[in-house]
């Protein structure tokens, strides 16, 4: 089963077959969850975060769970259909490799960058405090 995924001419069929029943429906439940945090990203952006850090934190797992969602949704699409070069499995293995990195570029950010922030704002205010 498993033997044809190593080979190229697998990833990069023109004309490749539909989804499997099973296949299917996990990448569409799969997707779904993605779009479902992707609104709850934007009703938290809206009601919760009050800027700062926060706010940009949301704002780029909005932006990255929106584009998975429908992108991910798209190039289902086309593999269902059989378009030919846009229905390859390689489209929808790279755009989930790319989300991926684009998720370690926002953990990066949340492990890296917030704190250096939060030291220069605390940085700022103990100058602040002393300006009139």
């Amino acid at each position: 089963m498993f033997t044809n995924v190593l080979q190229l001419s697998f990833w990069f069929d023109v004309r490749a077959s539909v989804f499997t029943s099973l296949l299917f429906w996990i990448f569409t439940i799969f997707f779904i969850l993605v779009l479902a945090f992707a609104i709850y990203s934007t009703y938290f952006l809206k009601k919760k975060a009050k800027g700062g850090t926060t706010q940009v934190i949301w704002t780029k797992l909005s932006y990255l769970t929106y584009s998975t969602g429908i992108v991910g949704f798209i190039l289902m699409f086309l593999k269902q259909q059989r378009a030919a070069y846009l229905g390859m499995r390689v489209w929808l293995m790279l755009w989930l490799l790319i989300c991926f990195i684009w998720l370690l570029f926002i953990i990066k950010y949340i492990v890296k960058e917030v704190p250096r922030i939060k030291e220069e704002r605390l940085a700022r205010k103990e100058v602040d405090k002393y300006l009139p």
